[in-house]
């Protein structure tokens, strides 16, 4: 509900109160669920601004993500573990810590997972010409924008 109601426009704080909300019903021994929910979280606290706290949760996140059961990972319905990677490196580059953001940004544009997911290469290659606008590097984030266009039209 959260995710949903901060990509149609609603407050990202209220994205985070969902799900400081829903972290608080997990039981402190449910390490999977909680990698789950760290990983919104650091999520809505990116899109809210609180960088800090959003890099915390996604510590949280990576640190337990193999924790992650199969009907979380169902549920959710991509690769979670490139996603948290993915919000790690947009985290790192508006952090300025430009470094660490291509190491995760490298990372997860080579999935590692099952499947590739398309919007999850997207995020990843987006965030990329973030990076390379930061560095200068019209070259690379050309690049970066042209594998965009590529997995739109592969999958529109």
């Amino acid at each position: 509900q959260g995710r949903m109601l901060a990509a149609t426009g609603g407050s990202a704080d209220q994205y985070v109160a969902l799900v400081e909300k829903a972290l608080a019903l997990v039981d402190e021994v449910d390490l999977g669920r909680r990698a789950t929910i760290n990983a919104l979280l650091s999520q809505a606290y990116g899109w809210s601004g609180r960088l800090g706290q959003a890099l915390a949760a996604n510590d949280k996140a990576s640190a337990d993500e193999h924790l992650i059961d199969s009907y979380d990972r169902g549920f959710i319905g991509f690769d979670l573990a490139q996603w948290i990677t993915g919000i790690r490196g947009r985290l790192f580059v508006r952090l300025g810590r430009f470094n660490d953001a291509e190491t995760c940004l490298s990372k997860a544009l080579g999935g590692g997972g099952q499947t590739p997911d398309p919007v999850l290469l997207q995020i990843a290659h987006t965030v990329h010409v973030d990076l390379a606008w930061h560095r200068g590097a019209a070259d690379l984030a050309m690049a970066h924008a042209q594998q965009c266009l590529a997995l739109a039209e592969r999958y529109p």
